[in-house]
């Protein structure tokens, strides 16, 4: 079976409570982000087309990600905190050559819906610690392939990116109390349960198959 599944790492997300009176509060966040999506036991050229087979994959994507979260207090050291998102994703495959450069970057924006169940681990007089797990529902706004070869940009939509990902996140955040509010530094690094492409348009599985398979 193939397979194609998100990688996201977040980092430095600076967040700041707009309310501080009451218990819950609506907070902000926004930080850069770095994604990346692998393609177990047949690699990219089913997704990608195998004229793409000559690209190497040396770096993420530098992508981004903001929103809005809820905290919820359910314990004296536990909270629930869903979260609406606009995530940036993808994948990068630009290239540096001698004598030219390639682009080729497929950009994929998602509406991100993670519910986190955070954990309190440490408490000081500036601050606490969190450790948080859960699960996100994210649906496609959009998915486009940036390429540019010897000074000639193409965009064009990517088709076979599903509509909706599905997958888990872990991390931890640091919150610090500042003016009315908090500030909250938060590292966090997601995976994709689900394959998040289709194999392209006239894809043939038989193309793949090791000698192994046929037996």
């Amino acid at each position: 079976m193939m397979k194609s599944h998100f990688y996201y790492w977040s980092f430095l997300i600076l967040t700041f409570f707009t309310f501080s009176a009451v218990s819950a509060q609506v907070g902000i966040k926004g930080g850069i982000a770095v994604s990346d999506i692998t393609f177990k036991k047949y690699g990219q050229s089913p997704y990608l087309g195998y004229e793409n087979n000559s690209l190497i994959h040396e770096k993420p994507l530098l992508s981004y990600q903001f929103g809005l979260f809820y905290p919820l207090d359910i314990g004296k050291k536990w909270q629930l905190q869903p979260e609406l998102l606009f995530a940036a994703k993808g994948i990068n495959y630009n290239m540096d050559f001698l004598y030219d450069d390639v682009t080729y970057q497929i950009n994929i924006h998602y509406l991100e819906l993670p519910v986190l169940l955070k954990h309190q681990t440490f408490t000081g007089k500036k601050g606490r610690t969190y450790l948080y797990l859960g699960p996100y529902a994210a649906w496609k706004l959009s998915a486009v392939k940036n390429t540019e070869v010897e000074g000639e940009r193409e965009k064009v939509n990517v088709s076979n990116v599903k509509s909706g990902d599905f997958g888990v996140l872990v991390g931890t955040s640091i919150h610090k109390e500042w003016l009315s509010g908090q500030v909250i530094f938060d590292f966090r690094k997601s995976y994709s349960l689900i394959n998040m492409m289709h194999p392209i348009e006239g894809h043939l599985p038989e193309y793949n198959r090791t000698p192994k398979e046929y037996v």
